[in-house]
């Protein structure tokens, strides 16, 4: 079962993840957290093929920048294609496959 092009939240167990509320204003990859407002936590997922999508936060595409997820502002191509399936038996769950995002605290606000 394919994901349909919309808005979605991303959990972390029980802890929304996405962009931070308060943000430098460089164009710099804006990091994604583990434990933000609901309000910010927003994700619009696009469908390029079969499995494969692109993730977007607050408009900007998610990727990787030194094995952290950001989202990139300027420099949008280095944005990753991310796999993603379907968990039987757990409704509404999906997982990712190949690149994982990993929390290192969790349930602490801290980035992904």
């Amino acid at each position: 079962m394919a994901l349909e092009n919309g808005h979605y939240h991303i959990y972390n167990g029980n802890d929304l993840v996405g962009r931070d509320q308060r943000e430098d204003h460089s164009l710099a990859p804006k990091p994604v957290f583990n434990m933000i407002d609901v309000q910010e936590a927003q994700w619009v997922v696009e469908r390029v093929e079969g499995n494969l999508y692109k993730l977007f936060a607050k408009g900007s595409p998610a990727g990787l920048d030194d094995c952290r997820v950001v989202c990139f502002l300027i420099n949008q191509e280095r944005a990753e294609t991310w796999h993603i399936d379907y968990v039987p038996n757990i409704k509404g769950t999906y997982s990712s496959e190949g690149e994982s995002w990993i929390v290192t605290r969790p349930h602490e606000h801290n980035q992904v």
